[in-house]
């Protein structure tokens, strides 16, 4: 995604699915990325954060699978990142400012659908359950 102008509003950018701003809460903009909850976010966040290694993690995504890496310091848009629907990108509001904020944007990746997004993100989302559970009791593998 080229530089966006900061004076147009995030939902009308193309193929938009959602977005964050500093530790606002996450918008969703479309049903892909309906069940991507502040709870989620936050419990990731809280959860990679304490991590003393990186954990690895496949996620069946029909045909294929996809590797998942979280470190103390993944949050759970780098997780989303790894899905060939989804495309993750950083977004600072085109300033330099100390006192502009930066988001995260959510876009559907060239060639799928919203369908194909969101059960990639519902199948990442099923496939954290376990890594969260693994996440909070280190040593439990």
């Amino acid at each position: 995604m080229s530089e966006r102008d900061p004076q147009s509003p995030v939902e009308d950018l193309p193929g938009i699915l959602g977005y964050q701003f500093d530790d606002f809460d996450f918008v969703s903009l479309s049903e892909a990325t309906i069940g991507l909850t502040n709870d989620i976010i936050e419990d990731f966040r809280e959860q990679a954060g304490q991590l003393s290694h990186s954990l690895r993690f496949t996620v069946s995504l029909g045909l294929s699978t996809v590797e998942v890496v979280i470190d103390p310091y993944t949050t759970i848009f780098d997780a989303l990142d790894a899905l060939p629907a989804i495309n993750v990108q950083p977004d600072d509001n085109g300033s330099d400012s100390l006192a502009s904020g930066a988001g995260v944007l959510l876009f559907l990746a060239e060639g799928f659908t919203e369908a194909q997004a969101k059960q990639q993100i519902d199948e990442l989302l099923s496939a954290l359950g376990p890594i969260m559970k693994k996440m909070r009791a280190p040593g439990e593998e």
